[in-house]
């Protein structure tokens, strides 16, 4: 993750920014997947992160080949994976926009042993698309076990498989969120 940090803000230069305005400390965190991706805004007054939404992924639809009288069997046209990058990213940039946030903090999938995997390097790419998109610094943040601490709280909430599911994402990105607003606290509580 240390290599891509010119291209990000750091936490001490996100603290700059959070000084500003103790009014206006909104900021949106985004938990990436390859599937899903979890959004989490916090309040204005920068204290605490909530869930927002869901975002999917945009995939190619699979298409059931029809074999019939017809002489012509046309499938779709099938977009290219950056096509659908592109329209993914343009997805979530119009929840950001519509929150007005001063930053983002976008959850990097890091192994467990520290490394950057290959989900790393996709989330970058991800996030460096977005900030093509929004004019709207990121941080980067560590978002190792963020899914398990969640889904542990929500299994000793006695929620069913089926409400996790629909709410993990989000939560999720709500968790990272709320780590980054508390050290922006911190910061400035001492």
């Amino acid at each position: 993750m240390e290599s891509y940090d010119t291209m990000f803000i750091t936490i001490d230069e996100l603290f700059q920014i959070w000084k500003i305005n103790p009014k206006e400390r909104r900021l949106i965190g985004i938990d990436w997947g390859e599937k899903h991706i979890g959004i989490a805004v916090s309040d204005r007054s920068g204290i605490i992160a909530s869930p927002l939404t869901t975002v999917m992924f945009r995939h190619n639809k699979k298409v059931r080949r029809v074999v019939g009288s017809s002489s012509k069997n046309v499938e779709p046209q099938q977009k290219t994976s950056k096509q659908l990058l592109i329209e993914t990213v343009k997805d979530v940039a119009s929840i950001i926009k519509s929150e007005h946030p001063i930053a983002i903090s976008f959850g990097i999938p890091i192994s467990m042993n520290g490394t950057d995997g290959p989900q790393v390097l996709k989330a970058l790419i991800f996030a460096n698309q977005l900030l093509n998109v929004v004019d709207t610094p990121i941080i980067l943040a560590d978002e190792r076990l963020s899914s398990a601490a969640v889904e542990k709280v929500m299994i000793q909430a006695d929620l069913t498989r089926a409400k996790r599911a629909k709410c993990i994402d989000q939560a999720s990105a709500a968790y990272v969120l709320q780590g980054i607003v508390d050290q922006l606290n911190l910061k400035e509580m001492n």
